[in-house]
């Protein structure tokens, strides 16, 4: 019954008002946004009605299709599966088989009659493969941590997340390529936008981290708290 009678409201919005982009961004409030970077396998436009742009990325480097089992079933890591904003379809049909960033905006509700996913793409990059300036950004540690150390990879997601406590959150591509992915917590603003440089740099970097023993639910996805960010000259 609600999806009959979400799909009326689509049909009425989209033949009284035909400009109007009915795209996850503004459907249902935003929950997060950010960056990925990786290998676009896939570029789409679909739809009957609505024509909708639909793609696939890779993260990191020369990675697979990788999915991780949990309590509540299976989760798919790699690839990403996202819908595109009209604005870049064009940019993201000729940049099929690069190494791009794309910047995203994820819905709270998944419109499945406008688009596949809750994810939008809305800005598309080149991969700079610059070093970024300044090479290491650092904060305050937590004390009194479980375990510290380093992580040696490639940035591969940088988010802004959260339904009421909004978090910034890390993934890193460990090692040179593959499957291998670490979920980390920036609490810095400074390191979340180095963290993005650093992403778009495409350069391995080595990840300083602190874990703790427990976090307050809301507060943040993972224990481990990001302090430090380095990208040698030798990697």
């Amino acid at each position: 019954m609600r999806k009959s009678i979400l799909f009326l409201l689509v049909l009425t919005l989209f033949f009284v008002f035909p400009g109007a982009e009915l795209r996850a961004s503004g459907f249902g409030g935003t929950f997060s946004e950010g960056y990925r970077m990786g290998q676009l396998t896939k570029f789409s436009i679909k739809g009957l009605l609505i024509k909708s742009g639909e793609g696939q990325l890779l993260l990191g480097r020369e990675s697979t299709p990788y999915s991780i089992t949990t309590g509540d079933g299976t989760e798919r890591i790699n690839p990403w599966y996202f819908s595109a904003d009209p604005s870049v379809c064009n940019t993201l049909n000729e940049k099929a088989g690069d190494y791009v960033v794309l910047h995203y905006v994820q819905s709270r509700v998944a419109n499945t009659f406008v688009q596949d996913t809750d994810y939008t793409v809305d800005k598309v990059y080149g991969v700079t493969r610059k070093d970024p300036v300044p090479r290491l950004y650092e904060v305050a540690k937590d004390r009194g941590g479980k375990s510290e150390g380093v992580r040696v990879g490639r940035i591969v997601k940088v988010s802004y997340k959260g339904n009421v406590n909004k978090t910034y959150e890390l993934m890193l591509q460990q090692g040179d390529a593959g499957n291998q992915f670490k979920h980390m917590t920036i609490t810095d603003d400074g390191m979340y936008q180095y963290a993005i440089k650093v992403l778009m740099s495409g350069k391995k970097v080595k990840v300083y981290y602190v874990e703790s023993f427990f976090v307050f639910p809301g507060t943040r996805d993972t224990n481990y708290q990001v302090w430090k960010i380095e990208v040698p000259e030798d990697l």
